[in-house]
């Protein structure tokens, strides 16, 4: 991306208003893949030229007031394709809309909706947006009438791989094929092939890539949490113990780590659910990413409502333990408390 010939860094990623179905800001990395740094996000109106260079006017877009997932925006790759009958199709993986106005035009999908992974090694598809017929809870919901719709862009040639995921029973006693963790990296020359214990379905792989994406996010920075916010703060092991980060889904915390974009994408759709049901929950949204290590650290009743968050109304927690793991009785007891 350049103004007046400087190099002011990387598109990387585009917010899309879920009402209008349009794009209305971009993110401005200062390079590309794992490690990136969000440096700026600003309007799409601000892009003068969009082709192999993308062009805007000056470097007064490294200023603007940013338009994200705090204001109800969503990036769509990751995002789950479903039917109003509920019919699964896939993920997102891309789309196009014009640059004139940020208008969808269509979306791409596939199993995975992973973008690093080659459209080659996968059956990918696409509808216009005139099939969308709603972005919010859960994903993308299309019509009943999309499957018949829908465009092949790509055979891919490990098509099979996601099909003999779902097809896992408990019963079943052989191996499967499946993606490998290395593979995940996008590391030229790695496998494709792997196996996977009996009973290990596509559900857990993705559970299994968060946890393992949350570790290596709260290994690089980690501090430890207190409760009361930062106006009035205070740590007390005995009642809490955990260390924490805060995240942001166009940062680098998220940045390469399809498993935690994902975490994230479901909590957002918390807000569109509740937007659904007529309640008022515009604003601000923030995930925080913690870990509790034993010897008896917990999250403990408290009033999550501070005085640096007063406006702070719906707290929503996802657990990214081991499966069969009781929440609702090691899970502590998070929840807005007035």
């Amino acid at each position: 991306m350049h103004a007046q010939g400087r190099n002011l860094g990387v598109v990387g990623g585009l917010w899309v208003d879920p009402v209008r179905l349009q794009v209305l800001s971009v993110d401005l990395d200062d390079k590309k893949g794992v490690g990136s740094k969000q440096i700026a996000n600003f309007p799409l109106a601000r892009l003068e030229q969009i082709g192999d260079v993308v062009l805007v006017h000056d470097d007064k877009v490294l200023y603007e007031p940013a338009l994200d997932g705090r204001f109800g925006y969503y990036m769509l790759p990751g995002l789950e394709v479903r039917t109003r009958s509920g019919e699964y199709l896939g993920k997102v993986r891309d789309f196009s809309f014009s640059p004139d106005n940020g208008a969808l035009a269509r979306i791409i999908y596939d199993d995975f909706g992973l973008a690093f992974l080659p459209s080659a090694f996968f059956d990918t598809f696409s509808l216009t947006i005139g099939d969308v017929v709603n972005v919010g809870v859960g994903g993308l919901v299309v019509s009943d009438q999309a499957r018949y719709n829908e465009q092949r862009e790509s055979s891919g040639v490990f098509a099979a791989i996601p099909s003999l995921l779902r097809t896992l029973t408990t019963g079943s006693t052989r191996t499967v094929a499946a993606l490998t963790d290395g593979y995940r990296g996008g590391e030229a020359g790695s496998s494709v092939a792997g196996y996977l214990p009996q009973g290990y379905s596509f559900e857990q792989w993705e559970a299994d890539a968060a946890r393992c994406d949350a570790k290596a996010a709260l290994a690089e920075k980690q501090r430890a949490a207190g409760m009361g916010g930062s106006l009035l703060v205070w740590a007390d092991g005995s009642a809490r113990g955990d260390i924490a980060r805060w995240l942001h889904a166009s940062t680098e915390e998220a940045a390469g780590r399809q498993g935690l974009l994902h975490v994230l994408h479901l909590l957002q759709g918390v807000r569109q659910q509740l937007l659904g049901q007529g309640l008022e929950v515009a604003g601000q949204v923030t995930f925080q990413l913690a870990c509790y290590p034993g010897n008896g650290a917990r999250y403990v009743r408290h009033r999550d409502r501070s005085a640096s968050a007063p406006s702070r109304r719906v707290t929503a927690i996802l657990y990214l333990n081991q499966p069969h793991w009781p929440a609702s009785t090691w899970g502590g007891q998070l929840a807005v408390y007035q």
